[in-house]
């Protein structure tokens, strides 16, 4: 597989000069690309320069990856795992088999590198992958890694049609719907992760309006001393 960076070290650049989208813009003012189909969002890979304290920066494409591409960044994270470990050839290439001898932390690492490799692209056309994991993780602390992975998560859920963050007024209108349908349907419509917020704001308002009072037995139904 093509890469652009390749061998090659990053050209790093102020990050004064490079495009910082996420300052002073909303999402209607982001260049975003389609490209087969898919969004490109721009995105930036930092570093921070010690002797100086500033930071550098290489522009980016970062695209959610695919159920295709997932799979074969974990058989990129195998096939690294087995070269680091020096795995013999008939020892069976597991993860099982690598958190062993690495640990838990270590794949991870491997795992989380080879799933971004597939994630990051140059910002010129044909849009070619970045860097292979080996390269991306030799050029780019693990910190600036860490980093993209979480702003592409964030895109994800950008990318999600579920409704996420709940305010005032869906939590009523989602309550009213449940009641009104008699069923938990409406609930499809949050993200999995929101779900569980919606039942607990629900749950503390119950709890928090008035109850009635129990009332009275009445003269016909209670007991004479």
């Amino acid at each position: 597989m093509e890469t652009a960076l390749g061998e090659q070290t990053p050209t790093w650049a102020p990050s004064s000069t490079t495009a910082r989208w996420f300052e002073g813009k909303d999402l209607s003012e982001i260049e975003i690309l389609e490209h087969g189909g898919r969004h490109l969002y721009p995105e930036q890979i930092k570093r921070r320069v010690v002797k100086t304290g500033q930071e550098e920066a290489v522009d980016v494409l970062v695209r959610i990856p695919s159920t295709t591409e997932k799979v074969r960044a974990r058989r990129d994270a195998l096939r690294w795992g087995a070269e680091l470990l020096s795995l013999s050839k008939g020892e069976a290439v597991t993860i099982d088999a690598i958190r062993a001898r690495a640990g838990e932390v270590y794949w991870q690492h491997i795992d989380n590198v080879c799933l971004l490799s597939h994630c990051v692209f140059e910002t010129d056309e044909p849009y070619r992958r970045y860097a292979l994991p080996e390269i991306l993780d030799a050029h780019h602390p693990q910190g600036a890694l860490y980093d993209l992975l979480e702003r592409l998560d964030w895109w994800a859920m950008q990318e999600d049609p579920r409704i996420g963050d709940l305010n005032e007024d869906q939590l009523v209108e989602i309550a009213a719907a449940i009641a009104g349908k008699g069923h938990t349907g409406p609930l499809l419509a949050i993200d999995g992760r929101a779900r569980e917020s919606f039942i607990v704001s629900m749950a503390s308002r119950l709890s928090s309006s008035p109850t009635p009072k129990s009332s009275s037995p009445s003269p016909a139904t209670s007991t004479e001393d």
